[in-house]
Formats: structure tokens, C-alpha cells, sequence
């Protein structure tokens, strides 16, 4: 059972043994996939506490004690029946592999972490091993904050250390100590996350040889996942986490979609770093956490990690300059994303007429009036020169039907023009003390965040029209025509 930690390299390693599945099944070892296809996001929540509550539980509407037991029930019942016809196909002494960082993370007592050794017990493991990577807890905070912001946070930078869940992460010896208590210390590999100290220079090839499987060369490569991001990306994202929020009064903001997405590592641009400063906050805070797994786990080693301090580097691009292009983004996204989910309802109930074919023309005829509308405003939004009153010209301006030319291509053709006005307005003043090497590769990537984002938004609008028109049977050209 591999539990993390967090910001080790997991995803790319769950997505390794899901490639592989098929070639472990030779060595008798099955890659379980009924809590959750990549990462086992789902096993350490069948050990959840009754009253516990957390973003899984939110996503799902899971807010009564009796509705997460049920749950629980149901999660169990699919891996019980999952390893069942395993061992009808392999027979009784195969090797599960379960793996996810929220086991580590997201069980928070030793009574959480009882109920997952008792539950593997009652499924009939007669051995549980537990693999567990160990990173830097400074680097973890580091990588943890760019995780953070992806997933909406607003933080402006890493928080001290000693953090609730950071600390959580961070923290070896209690994790360590944890495990140990309920599955014996004999059964815990604790591993050091350090490409240079992998076996084969990678940790899928350093997972298999803690296993005991198969040779690297049987065995399919796969991407990296979750590359680190600059310091521009996160800072950015930062300022349209706070316009789009990912959470609006405890539900899921149906406005936000997929937009951190479109936000992508650019390997022209350096990393993230924390400052200075926090970097030795954290090494200081964790030193006699460190030294115990050392002397208890890793007694050769002279020092459990380095401490050696990246560089910072600061944005190039001003605070206020990124407020602008934050804005400029939000109000782009939260104008198309609404339309968007709008015409998507559209189409549902059209569906659903069309498979009854009752009441088609009606609807058809008050759609006709309402696309007419949204078209009249488009038009009368991007007619003619605008001056900028802060970012509503550009964004009107290129707000034009939905009905341009489907190709992505020509979609980039009509937006990068115009974002490179903006950003040349944006830039000329040239307000930033601090302009290096990076800035230009900084606005380069600002512009195709900007392009990438109108482009998709768009061919989404217009895929959605198009299915629309065919559904209702009206002519298209004409949307063509503007």
C-alpha cells in the first residue's frame, strides 16, 4: 500500500501502474481500479470517522453521518467484489497494489488509520506492507503551496510552518509513528523522494524494486504529471482565484469549470520558489522530526535531507499588472462559462424533446429569439473602434458571434491580435523595477494563457450552437454570415 506522501511524484507513478496493469497481472499482482482509476482516492475514505467532512464529501453531497456510511458501504462492496473475480483469474495468494497520497494525508487519528487495517484484515490480506516517500518538508511546503493555488486557494504564500494540514504532510516522525503503531514497524519502507538515490533513476522503476516485480524494461514509460509552475502562472491564477472562487457558499461555483487548466508549467520559465526565509523556517521546524527518522530509519545517512536553499525569484510582471490581466481573464471566462452553461441546459431539453418529438417548433421559434438577442448585443458590443475603459473594450470587442469559423486555428487568428494590443498597452509604461531575462517569456506565456483560454471558450460556444441548430433544424449560415 503506497500512501505518499503528497508532492512525490504519486500521480506519475499511479499513472505507471495503471498503464502497467496488465503486465503485473504476469507477476501475479493486481492494481486495483474500483476506488478511483488512477489514484485510490477513495480507499482511505471507507476509514473516515462518521462525522468527518472534507472536500470529498462536499463534491458528493455527503452531509449526514448515515449518507458517508452509506457511501462507505457501497466503496467496500466494489473493491470486496473487485478482488473476488482477482482471485477467480489469478487465485488466492496475488499481491494487491493500492495507492494514494490521501491515505497519508487525509487520515487524520490512529483510530482512522485502524479502520483501514481492519478493513484490509476483513477483505482476507494476510500481509499489508506500507510504502511511504519522504521528501524535504520544506520542498513538500513549496510544491504544496502551487498545488494550493491550482486547486483555487488564495494564499499568498506558504504558510508558517506547524499548519494544520501542512503540517500533516511535513511532519515524518508522526506519520511514521502512526503506521507503525497499527501495521508494525516491520511492515513500513520508508523511501527518500530523490531521483538521484532511485533505483533506475525514476520511482516507478524504485516502486517495483520495494515490490519485488518484473524488470524496467517489460514495463511502459509514462509522462511526468504535474510539472512545477513558474512563479508569473501561480501569481496570476492567485488574482483570478480570488474574482472566480472555486467555492461559492459551499457548493462547487459552476462558473469555474475547468479554468485552472488552461494554466500550464512553461519549462522557458523558471520554477516557483518560496522566499528564502520560509525555506529555513521549515528546515529548522522539522529538524528533530528529521533526525528521528533518520536514526531510526536511515542511520547511514550522515543527514536524512539537504538544506541547500533555492533562488528566488520574483515575477517580472507588477502586482498591479497581473490584477489586470486577472481581470481581463475572469471577465472573459465568467461571460462565455455562463452562456456556455446556459445553451449546454439548452441543448439537454432539446434532447429531450427530440427523443419525444413533441413541442419542437415552439421551442424552436422562442431559441431563434433569444440566440437573435445574444447576437444583437455581440454585434453592438464590437461595432466599430471602443475606446478602453478598462478591460470591457477588448473583451466586447472580441466577443463576436460564436458562429465564426469553427477551425481553432482561425480562432486563433482573430484573438492574438488583439491580445497583443492589450498586452502592449498593458506593458508600455513599463512599471516593473524588476524586468530580466524571463519577461519576455513571462508575456509570451501571459498571451497564450490568454489566447488558449477565448479560443477554447469559444469552440466550446460554438459546438454547442451548432448541435443546437441541427437539433431545432434552422438554417446555420446565417450566424456564418456575421
Amino acid at each position: 500500500m503506497h500512501i505518499g506522501t503528497e508532492k512525490t511524484a504519486t500521480s506519475t507513478l499511479q499513472k505507471f501502474l495503471f498503464v502497467n496493469k496488465i503486465e503485473l497481472l504476469k507477476y501475479g499482482c493486481i492494481y486495483t481500479t474500483s476506488l478511483g482509476k488512477y489514484n485510490n482516492r477513495s480507499l482511505p475514505v471507507c476509514a473516515y470517522a462518521s462525522a468527518r467532512r472534507d472536500d470529498y464529501t462536499k463534491n458528493r453531497n455527503i452531509n449526514s453521518d448515515e449518507a458517508l456510511i452509506e457511501h462507505q458501504e457501497s466503496l467496500v462492496a466494489s473493491l470486496a467484489k473487485e478482488l473476488r473475480e482477482a482471485v477467480d483469474d489469478l487465485g488466492p495468494n496475488l499481491t494487491a497494489i493500492f495507492s494514494s497520497e490521501h491515505i497519508q494525508s487525509r487520515l487524520v487519528s490512529i483510530d482512522e488509520v485502524q479502520s483501514l487495517h481492519d478493513l484490509l484484515k476483513g477483505l482476507g490480506f494476510t500481509t499489508i506492507k506500507i510504502v511511504i516517500y519522504l521528501r524535504r518538508p520544506a520542498d513538500i511546503a513549496n510544491s504544496l503551496y502551487s498545488t494550493s493555488i491550482r486547486s483555487g486557494g488564495v494564499l499568498c504564500a506558504p504558510p508558517l510552518p506547524g499548519d494544520g494540514y501542512w503540517d500533516r504532510i511535513c511532519n515524518h516522525e508522526l506519520t511514521l509513528k502512526k503506521y507503525a503503531s497499527v501495521f508494525g514497524a516491520g511492515n513500513i519502507i520508508p523511501r527518500i523522494f530523490d531521483a538521484n538515490e532511485f533505483v533506475g533513476e525514476s520511482i516507478e522503476f524504485d516502486f517495483l524494486s520495494v515490490i519485488g516485480v518484473g524488470e524496467p524494461a517489460c514495463f511502459q514509460p509514462v509522462e511526468r504529471e504535474n510539472e512545477s509552475f513558474s512563479s508569473v502562472s501561480l501569481a496570476v491564477l492567485r488574482e483570478v482565484n480570488e474574482k472566480i472562487p472555486r467555492w461559492i457558499g459551499g457548493r462547487l461555483n459552476p462558473c469555474r469549470g475547468g479554468l485552472s487548466d488552461y494554466f500550464k508549467a512553461d519549462p522557458e520559465l523558471p520554477k516557483y520558489t518560496m522566499m528564502a526565509q520560509r525555506y529555513t523556517e521549515y528546515d529548522k521546524h522539522y529538524t528533530a522530526s528529521d533526525e528521528w527518522v533518520r536514526l531510526n530509519f536511515f542511520p547511514e545517512r550522515d543527514v536524512l535531507f539537504s538544506r541547500r536553499v533555492p533562488v528566488y525569484r520574483e515575477s517580472c510582471i507588477t502586482l498591479l499588472e497581473r490584477k489586470r490581466v486577472a481581470k481581463f481573464i475572469s471577465r472573459v471566462w465568467k461571460l462565455q462559462q455562463k452562456e456556455l452553461l446556459i445553451m449546454r441546459a439548452v441543448r439537454r431539453r432539446l434532447r429531450r424533446i427530440r427523443k419525444t418529438s413533441v413541442g419542437c417548433d415552439s421551442v424552436a421559434v422562442s431559441l431563434m429569439v433569444r440566440i437573435n438577442r445574444i447576437i444583437y448585443f455581440c454585434k453592438k458590443s464590437s461595432r466599430g473602434p471602443k475606446p478602453y475603459k478598462g478591460n470591457a473594450g477588448i473583451v466586447y470587442s472580441m466577443l463576436g458571434s460564436p458562429a465564426v469559423t469553427p477551425a481553432y486555428q482561425s480562432l486563433v487568428e482573430i484573438a492574438e491580435p488583439r491580445i497583443d494590443q492589450w498586452l502592449f498597452r498593458l506593458f508600455e509604461k513599463d512599471e516593473s523595477p524588476f524586468r530580466n531575462e524571463y519577461f519576455e517569456a513571462e508575456v509570451a506565456y501571459i498571451k497564450d494563457t490568454m489566447t488558449n483560454i477565448w479560443c477554447a471558450k469559444q469552440a466550446e460556444l460554438i459546438e454547442v450552437y451548432s448541435e443546437i441548430f441541427n437539433l431545432t433544424g434552422r438554417d446555420f449560415r446565417f450566424l456564418e454570415r456575421f
